[in-house]
């Protein structure tokens, strides 16, 4: 047999194949290893990159529920809604976010007031630690994971505080996350097989697994290598662990989105992970082993094209892969051989690495799009609502709006509250200029459209629409698809937001609702913006009544102080003090008044320049302006004095320099024009209507004081007049009184001595001529008497004498004068207590007050009973005295004459009864005098009662010197 040499071609050739074989083997091991290690690796980033999604979904999620309860937190519905109320808008509310549980409102202790889910029994949510950190942060708070009370799902809760008016909290507005969603995304990732997705809470329990839930939520994280791996990255990180149900796997964890202290892990199976690897190693050994035999065979041949070169690209290729270009293939690998294939498995290998990175991507740009949403309606909330400014408030929204849809043409409309019309107001991306040029009577169509359906209206074409009212204005400015969202606040519609694009763009539901998110907060920070205007111009029209009424009450301060300042100051300075008001009011250089006397015009009051000058050219007639004013009964008013020659203005007003110029008349009681009451400036000067009446309102109350003034001193001429009469009519009722006593005193005299038949016997006709005689006199007497008396009281020449007296033997004294009258059928009864007090008063004047009604009583009963009764009222210090008769009694329409000096009543009048009308005017006077009272009560034919209240005192008082006290 031949010995096989090294030079031997065929030992050569196997040589070479040994030696090619050996290294492709160890290629083989080696690629299998580095894409073992790039599996590995690349499932830890993946399952990462799958946890950091869920986070950030979760993240999304989490602002979204503190935009809606901030938002909820402000609307009626919440704020002050029943609770029927509150919980129908919940509830439509909920239908709308189906990843929420639960929307609902709990009072401050707790109890749940309104809940989009009817709770089966009452709910307290008092002891949730959103509850408690919505309260006493007063902002949003985060709860713990949990199982809904109400829903009975896995829910993470949220909750903002609820305030009033005065900015209290009553209350907290909360929103359950239904975690559901964790799985439902699980789900439509397309994970690999045997992929898990676990979240734990702070105190690591499970609460969310997919895939078999049921088998794991509730159960505690056991201890292990993942576990021990989670603390000891202390956040986010991979780890290569087994898991909880024993089978080890790549696993990816961070923290779930908030503070919430949850962690979401998510792993890789290991076999599933290096299936392709370990499949592509194992069918490469399997072909290099065929590959080498053969090439043993046909070494000679195949050895540098079937296996060198393939390798080289396999390893090149590799090589790319490994530095991160995941679009590195093995050139063509439609053939059949082992190295082929292996270049198969590397290309499906490196597509299958691509295709996930590209999702990842995706996934990613996703992400990042919802965040830059969700970051630009949250600037476009801080940005609206920093400010009440509509210019301010509009540019920001465009400005917002161009950053999300570059290019987007922005247009706004809006309706004036006041008038109801729709005005085109701003735009963004277009020539604002051009858009405002075209006419409009009302809002087009496609305006309307939006407006009374209160709903998004979206148009692919607007210049191929019906309703578009001029489609060659889209045309020009290259305008294609539509979008109309009303600007909507409390269901008022406010105005519209359209969207147009210069391409034809199909707006998404998803795009039409964020939009409309948009409009929302656009829509508040207008009505927001449109309240703030309307308070200003109600606060500037208010403060402007405010200083009109101010004007007003001082206008009305300053004739009241004219009207009582009539009795102290002279008319001129009365008129000083109204001119010197004109002008501080009016903001005009001169003031006057102008009299009109016996047809002379008076120049009183003159404010602002020297009485001189005013005067000085003055011809002292009613002519010129005051004559137009008396005539024509009315202002005459003159913004500028240059340009008119008609009225009539005097000489000396111009050579003054007065330019404008308003004269109001001077009305009396009667409607004549007494007088003018003129404001002057030396620059032109438009007087506005309103200050025309209030310079009338001034003329008018000062013309009332002028006319008091001179009342007042007519009334004051006439008040001496009269003071001088009553004087001369005392004197003159005391010398009559006086002269006519002495006549009458001897006339007695003489009749006394003719009955005393001291002058000789008389005639029985004699003595009763005598009687007649006698009683005449004594009648008359007793009225001189009280002519006396009245001339003092008048002149003041009586006082109260008081002494101590007792009323039981005051009453019996009285008594002792009023035996019961023979003539007449008339009983007179006395009620007086037995225990009386002393009291101190003036025991002669009180004997006349009572003697005089006394007499009265008789003289005006013919039959029937005269009851005089006292009492002392210990509780008041005052003494009652009461007479009543049942006499004639007094009319009604005479009761309050009758205290009058020389009043009597008229139906003792036609049987002579005799008096003067003097008596209870004395009565009156006396009870005065005494410090009391006295009251009549009569009704006519059934009698009288009067009644008597004098004060007095139960103590002597110590005399002084041994003189009686007088008062």
């Amino acid at each position: 047999m031949k010995r096989l040499h090294l030079s031997d071609l065929r030992v050569r050739l196997v040589l070479l194949v040994l030696l090619a074989v050996i290294p492709a083997l160890g290629l083989i091991l080696y690629a299998a290893e580095e894409q073992r290690t790039s599996t590995a690796i690349e499932a830890q980033q993946n399952a990462l990159r799958l946890a950091r999604l869920v986070s950030a979904n979760q993240d999304g999620l989490i602002e979204g529920a503190r935009q809606l309860l901030t938002a909820l937190a402000r609307t009626p519905f919440v704020r002050s809604g029943t609770a029927a109320a509150c919980s129908s808008f919940m509830k439509d509310l909920l239908e709308k976010y189906p990843h929420y549980a639960n929307l609902a409102v709990a009072d401050l202790d707790g109890r749940q007031t309104c809940s989009a889910v009817p709770p089966k029994t009452p709910v307290n949510i008092a002891d949730r630690a959103y509850f408690r950190g919505a309260i006493a942060k007063r902002d949003f708070a985060i709860g713990d994971y949990q199982i809904g009370r109400v829903t009975g799902k896995a829910t993470i809760n949220f909750g903002y505080p609820l305030s009033d008016s005065r900015g209290e909290v009553r209350g907290v507005v909360y929103a359950g996350l239904d975690l559901a969603w964790l799985n439902r995304l699980a789900s439509t990732m397309h994970l690999p097989p045997g992929t898990t997705v676990t979240v734990v809470d702070r105190n690591e329990v499970v609460f969310v697994r997919y895939p078999e839930p049921g088998k794991w939520i509730g159960q505690a994280m056991p201890d292990g290598p993942l576990r021990n791996a989670i603390k000891a990255q202390n956040g986010e990180g991979v780890a290569e662990a087994t898991g909880m149900d024993g089978i080890e796997r790549l696993y990816g964890f961070t923290p779930l989105g908030g503070a919430t202290g949850a962690m979401v892990i998510v792993g890789i199976a290991k076999d599933v992970a290096f299936a392709p690897a370990d499949r592509v190693m194992a069918n490469s050994l399997v072909w290099l082993a065929l590959v080498s035999l053969l090439a043993f065979a046909g070494a000679w041949w195949g050895g540098k094209w079937l296996v060198v070169r393939p390798v080289d690209r396999l390893i090149a290729a590799t090589e790319q892969l490994g530095t991160g270009d995941l679009a590195a293939r093995v050139g063509s690998s439609n053939g059949g051989d082992e190295l082929q294939k292996l270049a198969s498995a590397f290309n499906r290998m490196a597509q299958a690495l691509e295709r996930r990175a590209l999702e990842a991507q995706c996934a990613t740009a996703e992400l990042e799009r919802h965040l830059k949403q969700s970051t630009a309606l949250h600037e476009i909330n801080l940005a609206v609502t920093s400010t009440l400014d509509l210019g301010a408030v509009l540019r920001v929204l465009m400005e917002k709006i161009d950053v999300l849809l570059p290019y987007t043409v922005v247009l706004v409309w809006l309706k004036n509250r006041e008038t109801g019309v729709w005005s085109r107001t701003a735009c963004w991306n277009l020539d604002e200029a051009e858009w405002k040029r075209r006419s409009m009577k009302d809002a087009p169509p496609i305006v309307k459209a939006a407006i009374d359906s209160k709903n998004p209206i979206v148009i692919a074409d607007v210049t191929a629409d019906a309703r578009t009212r001029n489609p060659e204005f889209y045309r020009r400015q290259g305008l294609v698809s539509y979008l109309g969202v009303p600007l909507i606040v409390k269901g008022e519609v406010l105005g519209l937001l359209s969207f147009l694009t210069k391409e034809r763009h199909e707006f998404t539901a998803e795009e039409v609702e964020y939009l409309s998110t948009i409009a929302g907060q656009a829509a508040v920070a207008i009505h927001n913006s449109q309240l703030h205007e309307q308070t200003k111009r109600q606060a500037a029209e208010l403060e402007k009544a405010n200083d009109d009424l101010k004007r007003k009450e001082a206008i009305q301060a300053l004739l009241k102080e004219l009207s009582q300042d009539i009795a102290s100051q002279d008319v001129n300075a009365l008129f000083k003090r109204l001119t010197d008001k004109v002008r501080e009011f009016f903001k005009v250089d001169v003031a006057d008044v102008r009299i009109f006397e016996n047809g002379t015009p008076r120049i009183l009051g003159i404010s602002g320049i020297d009485d001189a000058r005013l005067r000085r050219g003055s011809v002292g007639s009613r002519r010129g302006a005051a004559q137009w004013v008396e005539k024509n009964r009315r202002p005459l008013v003159i913004a500028d004095l240059a340009n008119v020659t008609e009225p009539p203005i005097g000489e000396n007003t111009r050579r003054l320099g007065i330019r404008g110029y308003i004269a109001v008349p001077f009305f009396s009681r009667r409607g004549e024009v007494v007088g003018v009451l003129r404001a002057l400036s030396f620059q032109p000067r438009d007087f506005l209507q309103e200050e025309i009446d209030l310079l009338q309102q001034m003329a008018n109350g000062a013309s009332i004081a002028l006319e008091n003034a001179r009342l007042l001193e007519q009334t004051q001429k006439q008040a001496a007049a009269l003071t001088q009469a009553n004087k001369v009519k005392n004197e003159f009722l005391g010398f009559v009184s006086h002269e006519l006593r002495t006549p009458v005193n001897v006339i007695m005299g003489y009749a006394a001595l003719i009955q005393g038949r001291m002058v000789g016997d008389i005639t029985e006709d004699q003595e009763k001529y005598l009687e007649k005689m006698s009683s005449s006199s004594r009648d008359l007497l007793s009225m001189i008497e009280q002519l006396l008396e009245a001339s003092k009281i008048e002149a003041g020449a009586v006082q109260a004498e008081i002494h101590e007296i007792g009323l039981r033997a005051f009453v019996e004294d009285l008594k002792l004068a009023y035996p019961a009258p023979v003539e007449k059928e008339v009983e007179i009864v006395w009620d007086c207590p037995c225990e009386t007090p002393r009291v101190l008063t003036d025991g002669e004047k009180l004997r006349h007050i009572l003697q005089n009604i006394i007499n009265n009583a008789i003289k005006y009963t013919e039959k029937g009973r005269i009851t005089v009764s006292s009492r002392y009222l210990a509780e008041l210090g005052r003494l009652e005295f009461r007479v009543a008769d049942t006499g004639i009694g007094i009319a009604a329409e005479e009761l309050p004459h009758i205290f009058d000096m020389f009043a009597q009543v008229k139906a003792a009048r036609p049987k002579s009864r005799g008096g003067v009308g003097l008596g209870l005017h004395i009565v009156k006077k006396f009870t005065e005098l005494l410090g009391g009272t006295i009251e009549v009560a009569s009704e006519q034919g059934k009698g009288s009662t009067f009644t008597l209240t004098i004060p007095c005192a139960l103590e002597t008082p110590k005399p002084t010197n041994g003189r009686t006290a007088v008062v």
